[in-house]
């Protein structure tokens, strides 16, 4: 019969990896062979590459509304922001102020007196002779040239005084010639 031997111990069963002068990498020193003397100039190759290089590609416009850019424009330039700043202050002090009508000229009076006939208008000149009459004055209102009668019940008038008068136009004929008078306003 057979005999039966002591238990031995076997290799493991688990593979390991073993190196080998071969597989190992080699550690190499460092070359100086490449590296670059800051006395020496680097030798210049021919540029072969920009003769096989493609050309740039063509790029489009960019196509974004107008309204766009100027808002990119005004978040980000200040100059743009301050002149914009100064445009809304100035419309701000403009449109606060009180609306006054400009005196009308005693020249275009005279030389239109169709278009005035009637109408409430303001003028500007300096009082001449000054006359008393039916509880009021009359006076004449020199601009440059230009005279016109004013018929007022609300002051008395000093004579080379400045006034802006307001009244209403009308025209007469005296002579077959159009003459004007202003009768002014009552405050």
């Amino acid at each position: 019969a057979e005999q039966s031997s002591a238990w031995q111990a076997a290799a493991s069963s688990i593979p390991t990896l073993r190196r080998t002068a071969s597989s190992a990498p080699a550690k190499r020193a460092p070359s100086r062979e490449f590296e670059q003397d800051e006395k020496t100039p680097m030798p210049e190759l021919p540029d072969d590459s920009a003769a096989h290089a493609l050309p740039p590609p063509e790029l489009q416009p960019l196509k974004e509304a107008w309204w766009l850019v100027a808002l990119d424009a005004v978040q980000t330039n200040r100059r743009l922001q301050i002149a914009l700043a100064s445009l809304l202050l100035m419309l701000g002090i403009l449109a606060l102020q009180p609306w006054r009508e400009r005196p009308a000229s005693l020249a275009r009076i005279r030389r239109h007196p169709q278009q005035y006939d009637g109408r409430t208008v303001s003028v500007r000149g300096r009082v001449g002779d000054v006359f008393p009459i039916a509880g009021g004055f009359t006076y004449f209102l020199l601009s440059g040239r230009d005279t016109i009668v004013v018929f007022t019940h609300s002051h008395s008038p000093v004579m080379d005084q400045h006034l802006t008068v307001h009244g209403t136009i009308s025209t007469g004929y005296l002579d077959g010639l159009p003459r004007q008078a202003l009768f002014e306003d009552l405050p």
